[in-house]
C-alpha cells in the first residue's frame, strides 16, 4: 500500500471512531446524531457505513474521518494525519517526504523561535521588570511561554540556522522577511512575544509587542504572525488550547480582546476564558467555542474600537444561539488593567454580568430616570430592535421585545413593525439550511451542472424529503409521476437511486453526491407523508413555472413580439389554473 490516506480510511470504520465522539442512534442502514458543529434539537447528522462518510443536512458540513478530525478538533491536515496513523497502526514512511517537511518544518521553526525568545527574555531583566510591573506573575510569564525579540536584525535567524532552519523557511513561516537586495530580517524586533498556539498546544505563530523605548509612530504597537498553512487567524482563539477544559466544565467562556486581558485574568483566577488575536471575532471563532459551552460572557476594550468589536461579538453569539451577557470594568481602559487595580476581583464582576440585551437598552439610552423625546426614543428604539433582531431564539427575540415595550411605553404590535421596517443589516450568520425556505425561481443551468446548494430552494427540499422518504419506504418507482416535477439535478439523481448503486454509475460526480446525501437522509424521513410532499413539490414546480413564463412574457414584451407574447401568456393563465386545482 503505497497511499497511507487511503490505507487509514479503510482501517478506521467512520461509525467506530464517530461513536467515540457523537451518541450515534440506528437510522436504518445509517446512523444519526445530533449534530457537533452546530446547535440542534434534532438529530440532522448522518452516518453511512456504506460510503463510509457523515453528512449534517442542517449546517451542510461532511466528510470523511479527516475531515471531521480536522474540524473537530481544528487540526490541519498533517496533524489529522498523524493522529489518525497512529490510531490505525499505519507507518507514515510512504507520505511524499517533501509535502511532510514543507509542513513540518512550519512548526518546527516556530517552535524553535519559541525557545529562542524565552531565552532572550531570561537574559533581559528590564524586560522582565516591566512584565511584572504590568501585573504579570513569573509563574504566568512562564505557563504561557511568554518571550522578548531583541532588536536585532538576524538574531532569530542566526538562531534558527543554528537548528536548521533555512531562512526561506523562517520567511514562510512567518518569522522573517526579504528586503529588495535580497536580505533577510528578523520579521519581530524590540518587542515582548506572546506565543499563539493551536488547540493542541503547538506554537503556530506570535504576537509581539513592542517596548514603551521603542515605540514611534510608524511602527504599530502591535505585529502580529502572518497567516501561513499552520496559522489560520480565524481560527485560533488565544490561550484556548489551556482553557477548553474549564470552558466546558463553566458551559460559558469569556471572551477578551488580547492577549494581556487574557493573561491577566487568567492569572486573576477566571480561568474559563479565550482571546481573539490578532484578528476581528469570526463565525469560526464562536463555532469552535459553541461545541464547548452555550454561553458567552463578552468583556473588551472601554473606548470606542473595544465596544464596536464587543457589539460584533454579541450580535454574531447571539445569531449563533448564544446566551450572551457583558462585563463593563469599571474605572479602567480593559479587563487587564482592571484586574491590575483591583486583584482578585474579576470574578465577582463575571457573576454580575449583565444580559447584552440590558447592554444595549442603557447604550441606546433607556437609562433608569432618562427622559427621552420622540426623536430621542425612536432613535433608541430602533438601535435597540436592530440588535433584538439578530437573536436566533424567536422566544427570547419576543421576550426583549415586551421589555422594550415596557421600557418606552409603545406597543409590542408597533415595536415589530419598525423592526421589519429596519434596513437589512449584516448578513445573518449561517448556522445550516433552512427548514423550508421561501419558493424560489429554479435555478436552471446552475441546477444542471452545479452541486447541491447548501441553501436549498423550497422545492429542492421538498424534492430531496420526496426521494430520501421513497427510498427509506423502498418505493422509489411509485414516484414516476412525480418526476417531472423535480429539479433538474435531483430528477438525474432519482434515475440513479431507481437504477441502484449510483457511486458506480456513469453519472456525472455531482449527481452521484447528490444521490449519496439522499441516501444518507433517507434514515431521517420519519412520519413524513408522500403524498403531501408530492402536492407540494407540484405546486413549487407551478410556482417556478409561473415565474420562469413572466421573464419570458417581459422579454417577448421588450422585444415587442406580440404573438409570442399571447402564446406565453395562455400559458401562464393554463398554469395558473392548474395551480387552483392542487
Amino acid at each position: 500500500m503505497t497511499d497511507p490516506v487511503r490505507e487509514i480510511k479503510e482501517r478506521i470504520n467512520v461509525v467506530d471512531f464517530l461513536r467515540s465522539y457523537l451518541q450515534l442512534l440506528p437510522a436504518g442502514r445509517n446512523f444519526k446524531a445530533l449534530c457537533p458543529f452546530h446547535k440542534e434539537k434534532t438529530p440532522s447528522f448522518m452516518v453511512s457505513p456504506d460510503r463510509q462518510s457523515w453528512h449534517c443536512f442542517g449546517c451542510g458540513e461532511g466528510g470523511d474521518v479527516f475531515t471531521f478530525l480536522m474540524k473537530y478538533e481544528n487540526l490541519e491536515f498533517y496533524e489529522a494525519l498523524r493522529v489518525l496513523a497512529e490510531k490505525a497502526g499505519v507507518e507514515l514512511r510512504s507520505i511524499a517526504r517533501t509535502g511532510e517537511r514543507e509542513f513540518n518544518v512550519l512548526f518546527d521553526a516556530n517552535a524553535a523561535a519559541a525557545e529562542y525568545f524565552k531565552a532572550m527574555l531570561g537574559k533581559t531583566p528590564a524586560v522582565l521588570e516591566y512584565l511584572k510591573k504590568r501585573g504579570l506573575k513569573q509563574e504566568t510569564i512562564e505557563e504561557f511561554g511568554l518571550g522578548f525579540a531583541p532588536d536585532q536584525h538576524e538574531g532569530l535567524l542566526l538562531w534558527l540556522r543554528g537548528k536548521s532552519i533555512r531562512p526561506e523557511d523562517s520567511v514562510r513561516a512567518g518569522l522573517a522577511g526579504r528586503n529588495e537586495r535580497g536580505l533577510y530580517f528578523d520579521r519581530f524586533r524590540g518587542r515582548v512575544m506572546f506565543p499563539i498556539a493551536n488547540h493542541t498546544g503547538r506554537v503556530v505563530g506570535f504576537t509581539g509587542r513592542i517596548l514603551p523605548e521603542y515605540e514611534r509612530p510608524d511602527l504599530g504597537k502591535y505585529v502580529n504572525s502572518p497567516e501561513t498553512p499552520i496559522f489560520v487567524k480565524s481560527r485560533i482563539l488565544y490561550g484556548f488550547y489551556r482553557t477548553k477544559g474549564d470552558i466546558r466544565n463553566a458551559n460559558a467562556a469569556l471572551l477578551v480582546e488580547g492577549q494581556m486581558d487574557f493573561l491577566m485574568v487568567w492569572q486573576d483566577g477566571v480561568k474559563n476564558v479565550a482571546a481573539t488575536s490578532g484578528t476581528a471575532l469570526t463565525p469560526e471563532h464562536l463555532s469552535t467555542l459553541r461545541r464547548f459551552a452555550d454561553r458567552l460572557i463578552v468583556s473588551f476594550d472601554t473606548d470606542e474600537a473595544g465596544w464596536a468589536a464587543g457589539e460584533r461579538a454579541i450580535d454574531l453569539a447571539q445569531a449563533l444561539d448564544f446566551s450572551v451577557r457583558v462585563v463593563t470594568v469599571p474605572g479602567a481602559k480593559d479587563p487587564a488593567d482592571y484586574v491590575a487595580a483591583h486583584p482578585g476581583s474579576f470574578e465577582g464582576l463575571v457573576l454580575s454580568a449583565r444580559h447584552a440585551m440590558e447592554f444595549y437598552f442603557e447604550r441606546y439610552g433607556f437609562k433608569e430616570g432618562n427622559a427621552l423625546s420622540l426623536e430621542e426614543k425612536k432613535k433608541a428604539a430602533r438601535g435597540v430592535l436592530g440588535k433584538a433582531r439578530n437573536i436566533a431564539s424567536p422566544i427570547e427575540k419576543m421576550h426583549w421585545i415586551k421589555k422594550l415595550a415596557e421600557i418606552s411605553g409603545v406597543s409590542e404590535q408597533a415595536l415589530l413593525e419598525e423592526m421589519e421596517r429596519l434596513p437589512a443589516g449584516p448578513p445573518a450568520v449561517q448556522t445550516g439550511r433552512q427548514d423550508l425556505p421561501e419558493s424560489g425561481a429554479e435555478r436552471g443551468s446552475q441546477e444542471a451542472s452545479g452541486p447541491a446548494p447548501q441553501t436549498l430552494t423550497r422545492r429542492e427540499l421538498i424534492a430531496e424529503r420526496l426521494l430520501g422518504l421513497a427510498l427509506s419506504e423502498n418505493s422509489l418507482p411509485a414516484l414516476k409521476e412525480a418526476e417531472p416535477y423535480l429539479p433538474p439535478l435531483y430528477r438525474e439523481a432519482y434515475r440513479e437511486l431507481v437504477r441502484g448503486r449510483p457511486d458506480e454509475s456513469n453519472a456525472s460526480p455531482r449527481v452521484q453526491e447528490l444521490a449519496g446525501l439522499i441516501q444518507l437522509r433517507a434514515g431521517l424521513e420519519m412520519g413524513e407523508h408522500s403524498t403531501e410532499l408530492m402536492r407540494q413539490l407540484k405546486k413549487e414546480y407551478l410556482k417556478d413555472r409561473q415565474h420562469e413564463l413572466s421573464l419570458k412574457i417581459a422579454e417577448a414584451e421588450r422585444a415587442g413580439n406580440d404573438g409570442r407574447r399571447d402564446q406565453l401568456m395562455q400559458e401562464l393563465a393554463s398554469v395558473a389554473k392548474e395551480m387552483h386545482t392542487i
